[in-house]
């Protein structure tokens, strides 16, 4: 379950990893052939790799998660149940540790398009459904920025006076973008 929670896996993409698919050294799970039929790389947590690193000692094939003859797991579904029961948690579905991943990468930051490289979706309206939850640190995203009669924050942002008399006092930052400033 830490793994399902911690990368967003799909059920399936889980019950078929295979240890040649797993780089603990990197902290990486490739994932050759998902649900959206495209390749990706889901980054694995510190907790995660530990966990596999357990698991890989003690493992007898080639799936990670297999039962003791190392042919992979059929369902998961009454240890799963078990888990929850022994949690204390009631009416979850093994999916809601997909949606609990997406909603704690939109709580901590991460933008849409961040969190659907993750979860492997196709399109971005699939991981729209989280939007609620980035709109709040976009709010906090946009206090971040520099007024433009903030000397000292816009040239810790990277935000310089663009060379040359013709500009008329603009700044020029990283992107293409040329700010107006206040600066005389």
């Amino acid at each position: 379950m830490l793994t399902a929670l911690y990368t967003g896996m799909r059920r399936g993409e889980l019950l078929g990893l295979r240890w040649r698919a797993v780089d603990l050294a990197d902290g990486v799970i490739e994932i050759q052939s998902s649900k959206s039929g495209k390749r990706r790389r889901v980054p694995l947590r510190p907790e995660v790799v530990e966990a596999l690193h357990g698991l890989r000692r003690v493992a007898s094939g080639d799936f990670v998660f297999a039962k003791a003859d190392g042919l992979p797991l059929g369902s998961i579904n009454t240890a799963f149940q078990g888990a929850v029961k022994r949690a204390g948690i009631r009416r979850i579905r093994f999916h809601d540790l997909r949606h609990t991943a997406a909603s704690w990468m939109a709580q901590r930051g991460a933008d849409l398009l961040q969190i659907k490289d993750v979860l492997g979706h196709a399109t971005i309206t699939t991981t729209q459904r989280y939007a609620h939850l980035v709109k709040r640190n976009a709010e906090q995203a946009v206090a971040c920025m520099p007024g433009l009669d903030e000397q000292e924050t816009a040239t810790r942002s990277g935000l310089q006076p663009a060379r040359g008399s013709s500009n008329g006092g603009r700044f020029v930052g990283p992107s293409t973008y040329v700010f107006r400033s206040v600066w005389q």
